[in-house]
């Protein structure tokens, strides 16, 4: 808000610069509205954009969220997961523990199991 009564225009950078203080301050819906606002100001979400965003999700315990969110990447946003995006979901999954390493689990060998995935590196 600060910014924009400034007149300044903020790139995305500056919008995945907030999400990730949202994201370490564990303030979950002041996160999304910053999304929210960057889609309305038009600035493209790009793979490090969704990445801070599986953080600020498990951050907030919504690990449901955080897959349905790279699940559906493509679909809603036209940008295809990456590896970037794929290991910070897998990291907070280990980080999270319980289910959500379980279904980190499952998302590995699923990606293992398909030609061209986007694996991990590490």
């Amino acid at each position: 808000q600060e910014l924009r009564s400034r007149g300044l225009r903020c790139d995305e950078i500056m919008y995945n610069s907030l999400i990730d203080g949202c994201a370490k301050a564990r303030k979950l819906q002041e996160g999304l509205q910053v999304f929210e606002e960057m889609q309305q100001n038009r600035v493209a979400p790009s793979n490090i954009t969704f990445s801070i965003l599986v953080r600020l999700y498990f951050e907030a315990g919504e690990i449901d969220a955080a897959f349905s969110l790279v699940d559906g990447m493509f679909t809603r946003f036209r940008c295809m997961p990456n590896r970037v995006v794929y290991m910070v979901l897998l990291r907070c999954c280990a980080s999270h523990g319980g289910v959500a390493l379980e279904r980190g689990a499952k998302l590995l060998a699923e990606l293992m199991s398909r030609r061209n995935s986007k694996m991990p590196d590490q």
